[in-house]
């Protein structure tokens, strides 16, 4: 039983970036050798969120986006 939004994203992660290390074992060794796929932050919210908020989070992610 799940007691917090928290411990949700972490499981999350971790399913999630073993599953695309496990499909993807190349993009381990080229991008994340040193690290997770994930960073420790998370946004939970509702889908009314306000986009600047999300944009916001998004922005401040360590690694930069690419289109």
């Amino acid at each position: 039983k799940l007691r917090s939004k928290p411990e949700a994203a972490k499981i999350l992660k971790g399913i999630t970036g073993n599953k695309i290390f496990k499909q993807f074992p190349k993009i381990k060794k080229e991008f994340f050798l040193d690290s997770g796929l994930w960073n420790h932050s998370y946004l939970l919210d509702n889908i009314g969120s306000d986009e600047e908020a999300v944009t916001k989070y998004i922005l401040g992610q360590k690694y930069p986006v690419v289109h």
